[in-house]
């Protein structure tokens, strides 16, 4: 599979001939290309299941299983403990020149995310009741919560198994394990809830994710033999102090993040009509997600290539590298996000009658992609860089703008001031990301 004819169309000749006419380019645009095939298809899916779910469902309880996937969200920060991150970066760094550590890393990992991931689940699945009897005020959610547990578990598995996947450039295998889950939660998802409700749906998805985990963790040890890895459980200081202070900035990173974004929706849940104005702000924001899939895209395929253009020295290359992605990324976000805007009474429409209203609140979720694809793509330079810390000062002012910001606009404005406090934001993300990748690219 090769988008190769279609880049070509879509950028600007000299853009593409500076970025995919090279032998990096050429690694760049295999993974894109397969990168791509596998979100379109998972995308897609996904989006056919959560438009069918919130016709089953409705408002009130649609938006209830948003606010369920806000909450395992964050516990699975603190399951993955910015592990998956590490494991890309390392890998992608030792895989070709030294394989033992390579495999000592990936085996320091798997220790690690076992662990982090069987005490979050169990934490979850005792604290469900107080979470939606005292935090939601909605006893009944308890359940979605319980089913959540294994959901959150095999996704933060799955996230350390894909950063493996990723450093070694397997992008293929990656591309079948998406669609494949996309598939099963298409069908998981509609069926179970039709007969379950809220926990049907949170069911589905949660089965789905596991069996792309297992069938993932047989593909791995093939890719691993195949390129001379064998995982090992013996670690050194060295590994451990490596991973360490790379993971740790980068957990508190998205610990910084994603739990204001559950404050924020919480926040909006408890108020006057609150699941209902969630509900409409779940259903836009199942929009804002795939017009930032292939921003997402372009940094991970990017990351092993940028790891080793960073470590050789070439600091000059470097930048030319980055630059380039960076304009692939505006010329792949934006056309979209205006299209939405245009036709977004009809996409809100979508989901019911009761939705149809909310298409301002989509409007203002497709500004923010381009924005939000920008950051996502500097802050791949940026661990590339070795520079985790720096991501975590840009996500600090994300948080903190998004709480200043978010509180008073939902009070006046119910989602739709959520959705103008999330445009802010990004922002702000986007212009403190890429200021970090400037300065530090030149160091």
């Amino acid at each position: 599979m090769q988008l190769d004819s279609i880049l070509r169309a879509a950028l600007p000749a000299p853009l593409y001939k500076q970025l995919f006419a090279t032998e990096l380019g050429a690694r760049l645009s295999r993974g894109f290309s397969w990168g791509a095939l596998g979100s379109i298809g998972s995308r897609l899916t996904t989006l056919v299941a959560m438009i069918l779910v919130a016709r089953i469902l409705g408002p009130e309880p649609f938006g209830a299983l948003g606010l369920i996937q806000s909450t395992l969200g964050v516990a699975g920060l603190v399951a993955g403990v910015g592990l998956g991150a590490a494991v890309t970066r390392f890998v992608a760094h030792h895989g070709r020149t030294d394989p033992a550590r390579a495999g000592r890393m990936i085996g320091l990992v798997t220790v690690v995310s076992t662990a982090t991931v069987c005490v979050t689940a169990v934490g979850l699945i005792v604290l469900s009741g107080p979470i939606a009897s005292g935090v939601f005020s909605e006893p009944g959610l308890r359940s979605g919560l319980i089913a959540g547990a294994l959901l959150m578990a095999t996704q933060a598995f799955r996230g350390i198994q894909e950063g493996v996947f990723v450093a070694l450039e397997q992008f293929r295998v990656l591309a079948t394990l998406n669609i494949l889950e996309g598939c099963l939660a298409l069908i998981g998802m509609v069926w179970l809830a039709s007969v379950l409700g809220l926990f049907g749906a949170v069911l589905g998805l949660a089965i789905s994710s596991l069996a792309a985990l297992v069938l993932g963790r047989i593909l791995l040890f093939r890719e691993l033999r195949t390129h001379g890895i064998r995982v090992s459980y013996v670690f050194n200081r060295n590994d451990l102090g490596a991973v360490f202070n790379f993971s740790v900035p980068m957990f508190l990173a998205n610990t910084l993040a994603t739990p204001v974004l559950w404050v924020a929706v919480t926040y909006l849940a408890r108020g006057e009509n609150g699941l209902f104005d969630l509900g409409i702000y779940q259903a836009a924001y199942q929009w804002h997600g795939p017009l930032i899939f292939l921003p997402m895209i372009l940094m991970t395929v990017s990351i092993p290539v940028l790891v080793q253009v960073w470590e050789s020295g070439a600091r000059a290359r470097f930048r030319k590298l980055v630059f380039s992605i960076f304009g692939v990324m505006l010329a792949i976000s934006v056309p979209p996000a205006v299209i939405g805007a245009i036709f977004s009474p009809w996409l809100m429409g979508l989901y019911g009658g009761d939705f149809h209203h909310g298409w301002l609140t989509l409007v203002l979720l497709l500004a923010a992609a381009p924005l939000h694809g920008i950051s996502k793509v500097a802050f791949g330079v940026l661990s590339a860089m070795n520079r985790p810390w720096w991501v975590l000062g840009a996500n600090a002012l994300w948080g903190l703008v998004m709480l200043v910001l978010a509180i008073p606009l939902i009070n006046k404005f119910g989602g739709l001031g959520l959705a103008a406090a999330f445009l802010m934001a990004h922002a702000a993300l986007c212009l403190a990301s890429v200021v970090s990748v400037l300065a530090g690219s030149r160091r």
